[in-house]
């Protein structure tokens, strides 16, 4: 049966790419209508940055969601 929920540890993101994905959930958090990215690999860009908000467990992201488009990720209040 396949396991749910959280990845295991070893999933974990390099310590170079965590304050990086950082910055753009702060970036977020401090936009009153969120942003958007534009990035060749949406997919892979949402997993990042899906990963840097449960490694760092700041519960003020969590009023934040995030939106696959076809060339960008966009991150906007929940309430939007």
């Amino acid at each position: 049966m396949a396991r749910r929920g959280r990845r295991p540890r070893d999933q974990t993101l390099p310590d170079t790419d965590l304050p990086d994905l950082l910055a753009i959930w702060n970036r977020a958090l401090d936009s009153p209508h969120g942003i958007a990215i534009s990035s060749n690999k949406p997919n892979s860009l949402l997993q990042k940055l899906y990963r840097a908000r449960r490694e760092c467990g700041h519960a003020a992201y969590d009023g934040l969601r995030m939106v696959e488009m076809e060339n960008e990720v966009r991150i906007m209040p929940r309430n939007e």
